[in-house]
């Protein structure tokens, strides 16, 4: 029986991996903060849907 091993990377991961390519091939000169954007925004967006959630479920459970 043959075993695989199934890497599962994000977009995000996969996109600022291209990027740091580009960045350490000196194509792009963006900064660093730029190059892993794809990595903070995709985290700061499940952040805000993370306080959003737990507003509500404080607020919802506060009434009861």
């Amino acid at each position: 029986m043959k075993r695989s091993v199934v890497l599962r990377l994000g977009w995000p991961v996969l996109l600022a991996a291209v990027f740091a390519v580009l960045k350490w091939c000196k194509i792009i000169t963006w900064s660093w903060g730029w190059v892993l954007s794809p990595i903070w925004i995709i985290a700061a967006f499940w952040l805000f849907v993370l306080i959003i959630v737990s507003v509500f479920g404080y607020i919802y459970n506060r009434k009861t």
